[in-house]
């Protein structure tokens, strides 16, 4: 079984689901799967739908996080995200151990409209990390996410 797979077998988190070999998955359409997310700035709450995670959006920083997510540490990794939001904008994701830092983060920016599923490569991931998402500031409207998903991503190796 690949290291990702054996590590995740016996996370305590029955929001993360081994999905294939080298990949797992987050399914917010799950109502347990939002357990112990936070809305922790400008944000109101984060709610259950059939559709994922729902949260409204406003104000001009806001932001919410997940729990430790028992990431294996060291691997990069593709961070897939299946969302919707009625407003397009740049989206900052932290990736952090204790706390984000700008230097640990991604920034994508993403159409409104329908779903739209965006791939992002991360760099290595400390241990025990977390995710702060940051939806566009100076917006208002609704977003949901479905899932997040990660990744084993194979670096290319540099020619000799």
């Amino acid at each position: 079984m690949p290291r990702i797979a054996r590590l995740f077998a016996v996370s305590v988190f029955s929001t993360i689901a081994l999905n294939a070999a080298d990949s797992l998955s987050i399914d917010f359409t799950q109502p347990q799967s939002l357990k112990e997310w936070t809305p922790l700035n400008q944000m109101k709450a984060l709610e259950h739908s059939s559709e994922g995670m729902r949260f409204d959006v406003g104000g001009s920083d806001p932001y919410f996080s997940s729990p430790a997510l028992g990431i294996p540490a060291g691997a990069p990794l593709f961070m897939k995200i299946k969302l919707k939001a009625s407003f397009s904008g740049e989206w900052q994701i932290f990736y952090f151990q204790k706390h984000a830092r700008e230097s640990d983060s991604v920034r994508v920016t993403i159409q409104g409209g329908g779903w739209r599923e965006i791939r992002i490569p991360l760099q290595p991931l400390p241990e025990n990390a977390r995710l702060r998402i940051d939806p566009p500031g100076g917006v208002s409207g609704v977003a949901t996410i479905a899932r997040i998903t990660f990744e084993t991503r194979v670096e290319p190796k540099a020619r000799q």
